[in-house]
């Protein structure tokens, strides 16, 4: 993007930050594309169009957040870098977690109950996907589903202590009880 264009982007952001709305189609129709870009090197290509669409509602969620200071191309490239890199990293515990298929049919005698275990089991795994990758593992180790690290066991048992917390600490954030 040239300089003056990011001039124009600044400039457009700034008015979308202070309300107008206006504003909001011309900053979109300048961002898409270099967030589409970024969101390419980042993320695997399944997940490209996703990422890059859930950085842009960041970017407008948090557009009253803006510094007119600031050069808006970088801001909002921050934002999808932070983005992606969440998603990725996310995408890689779920399946190095073994997460559950959404897509496969529910089978067993009362399908209320698998819709529940089902949602618990996203939710958990949501929640997973926030923790350090050494957090995650501690408590999918604890749980049998991947192998145990190679360390001594009262060290693991703290590791697993200090991630529960972690793990509740998010929880109780998200939904409000344990």
């Amino acid at each position: 993007m040239e300089a003056k264009d990011r001039r124009r982007l600044s400039e457009t952001m700034a008015r979308l930050a202070d309300g107008d709305r206006d504003a909001f189609a011309e900053v979109y129709a300048s961002v898409r594309p270099p967030v589409l870009a970024l969101a390419r090197r980042l993320v695997a290509s399944e997940a490209v169009e996703d990422a890059a669409q859930l950085a842009l509602i960041d970017v407008f969620e948090n557009a009253h957040a803006f510094d007119p200071s600031r050069d808006a191309l970088t801001w909002v490239l921050g934002i999808t870098a932070y983005k992606c890199r969440t998603l990725e990293k996310k995408r890689v515990r779920r399946r190095i977690a073994g997460a559950p298929d959404d897509h496969a049919p529910a089978d067993g005698p009362d399908p209320e109950r698998v819709a529940e275990r089902a949602e618990l089991l996203r939710i958990v795994h949501d929640v997973l996907g926030d923790l350090s990758s050494q957090d995650a593992e501690a408590i999918l180790a604890s749980a049998g589903l991947v192998e145990r690290p190679d360390i001594a066991g009262a060290t693991f048992r703290k590791r697993l202590e200090r991630a529960l917390v972690r793990f509740k600490r998010i929880w109780r954030t998200r939904h409000g009880v344990e």
